[in-house]
C-alpha cells in the first residue's frame, strides 16, 4: 500500500490529514491519479500512526521517525529502568535489582516498610495454605479445609449432645475420594490433629513475623521463609 501526500502542503516536515491525499495499491501510479498535485509517497504493508513518520526534504522521502525523535515529541514513553541521555542522544536501561525495587523515573529504589507489608501478606497466605492442607490420621489422609470442617463439627456436636457415642461409626470420604468407615472417636482425632498442627503453624508464623519486624535489609527479608 502507498500513502500519498501533497508535498506543497507539508509544513515543518509534519504529515497529517491536511496534506494527505489518499491510499493506492503498490502497482498504481500516484503521478497519474493525482496528476494535479506534487506528490510524495510512503509505502508500507502495516498500519501506522502519522505521528510516527516525517518528510525528509533533503532526500524527498517520507521516513519513519527514530526512537529519539519520538521521545522528544512525547510519542515514546520511557520504560521502567530506561534513561535518555541528552548529551549523547542515547538510551540506556538499568536492570531492576530485585522484584521489590520500584522505578522513580531516575533510579531503582526500595521501600523496606512496603516490602515488609508484602512479605507479611505472603507469609499469611502460606500460613492459611498450610493449615488447610490434607492431614494423615490413623494411616488415612483427610481433607480439612474450611469447608470440610462443618462435617467434623457435626461429629463433635453429635457427641456433645449424646446423639452418638465415640464407638458409633460413620462412613467418610477421604482425600482420594475413597470411602472408609470410622468411629466417631477416630473422626474427633482428626479435629484434634488439625488443631495441634494449626497451633504449631501459628507459632512458626509468629516467629517469622518477629524476624520480619526486626529485619533492616532486603536480604534479611528475602531470607525469611516458612
Amino acid at each position: 500500500m502507498k500513502y500519498i501526500f501533497d508535498k506543497t502542503k507539508i509544513q515543518n516536515k509534519q504529515l497529517n490529514t491536511n496534506n494527505f491525499l489518499g491510499i493506492l495499491n503498490d502497482d498504481e501510479n500516484e503521478k497519474i491519479i493525482f496528476k494535479k498535485y506534487e506528490t510524495v509517497a510512503f509505502s508500507t504493508q502495516n498500519n501506522f500512526d502519522m505521528n510516527t513518520i516525517y518528510y525528509d526534504e533533503e532526500t524527498n522521502e517520507i521516513k519513519k521517525k527514530n526512537k529519539v525523535q519520538l521521545f522528544k515529541e512525547g510519542t515514546y514513553q520511557l520504560e521502567e529502568g530506561e534513561i535518555f541521555h541528552e548529551d549523547t542522544q542515547e538510551f540506556t536501561t538499568i536492570e531492576q535489582p530485585s522484584k521489590w525495587h520500584t522505578w522513580n523515573g531516575k533510579t531503582w529504589e526500595v521501600d523496606i516498610e512496603e516490602v515488609k507489608k508484602i512479605k507479611r501478606f505472603e507469609l499469611k497466605r502460606i500460613r492459611e495454605q498450610k493449615i488447610s492442607e490434607n492431614i494423615e490420621v490413623h494411616g488415612f489422609v483427610f481433607q480439612v479445609r474450611e469447608k470440610d470442617l462443618e462435617n467434623f463439627e457435626d461429629v463433635a456436636r453429635a457427641i456433645r449432645r449424646k446423639k452418638k457415642t465415640e464407638e458409633d461409626t460413620r462412613a467418610w470420604i477421604l482425600a482420594d475420594n475413597s470411602i472408609k468407615v470410622f468411629t466417631y472417636a477416630q473422626l474427633l482425632d482428626v479435629l484434634d490433629e488439625r488443631a495441634l498442627r494449626k497451633e504449631k503453624i501459628f507459632d512458626e508464623y509468629g516467629t517469622l513475623i518477629i524476624k520480619l519486624q526486626q529485619a533492616k535489609t532486603l536480604e534479611e527479608i528475602e531470607n525469611i521463609k516458612f
